[in-house]
């Protein structure tokens, strides 16, 4: 018998037992896959009339009150996904207390979040950034949105 330090693997005397490949799609196929997911539920959610576009969302300074506001009038009672374009930290401070909405940035989108809230907001800057990533197939317009702005003076 012999000692397992010298043992021979398995691979190399013939005991190798048959085992199931599972195929990996190649490095391109799996992004334009996520991006084919990305963009069939966001045409989804605009055929619903779950996706809001607004022209400005922006806050003079955070306050969770106003921003109740806005979702109020944008998404009624519904969760909401708020899809900024870049760091706002008064709109992501503003809605870090409010348990039925959340902030992320365009370029983070994935499914989850997406198919996890009832309502996306998404003003127009956000739109540029996931139309640049997903392509132009993007199922919304400007003018067929019906652009909205909201913003601190607006709701004043």
């Amino acid at each position: 018998m012999t000692s397992p330090a010298t043992a021979v693997p398995p691979h190399l005397n013939g005991d190798l037992q048959p085992t199931l490949l599972i195929p990996i799609p190649p490095r391109g196929t799996r992004i334009t896959m996520r991006q084919a997911a990305l963009r069939s539920a966001l045409t989804a959610k605009a055929q619903d009339g779950d996706l809001v576009v607004v022209d400005v969302l922006a806050l003079e300074k955070p306050k969770t009150r106003r921003m109740v506001e806005i979702l109020s009038r944008l998404a009624g009672d519904a969760s909401a996904l708020i899809l900024l374009s870049e760091r706002n930290e008064n709109v992501e401070g503003s809605t870090s207390n409010i348990p039925s909405a959340k902030t992320l940035r365009a370029n983070y989108l994935n499914i989850r979040d997406l198919l996890s809230y009832d309502k996306i907001v998404m003003p127009m800057d956000a739109l540029e950034v996931v139309r640049s990533w997903l392509g132009d197939e993007m199922p919304i317009d400007r003018d067929e949105a019906g652009a909205r702005e909201e913003n601190d003076d607006a709701l004043s």
